[in-house]
């Protein structure tokens, strides 16, 4: 049996479709366009459009990370990295 969904990784290729999922459901979350982490000052007072250019540009420049998930080419969710990947270095087994 074949599998039913698919996953693409968040990047410019798939912005396009991640927009498109956005736009449909208002921006989500009132606006938030997934920008609440990467934001750290004066949260309440951005826009919807100002969250959205500014994903867009995060995502351009491969400083957002996320998972689209799909079913037969229709976006259904996005799985979003919620801040920046950063290496963390280790100080070895605890």
């Amino acid at each position: 049996m074949a599998a039913r969904f698919h996953s693409k990784e968040l990047s410019s290729d798939t912005w396009q479709d991640f927009a498109r999922l956005f736009e449909k459901h208002g921006g989500v979350w009132g606006g938030c366009w997934c920008m609440y982490y990467h934001t750290t000052q004066g949260w309440s007072k951005r826009s919807a459009s100002q969250n959205r250019e500014e994903k867009e540009l995060l995502v351009h420049a491969g400083k957002s990370h996320g998972v689209l998930v799909y079913d037969e080419g229709r976006t259904l969710m996005i799985v979003d990295g919620l801040r920046e990947m950063t290496p963390v270095e280790s100080s070895g087994p605890r």
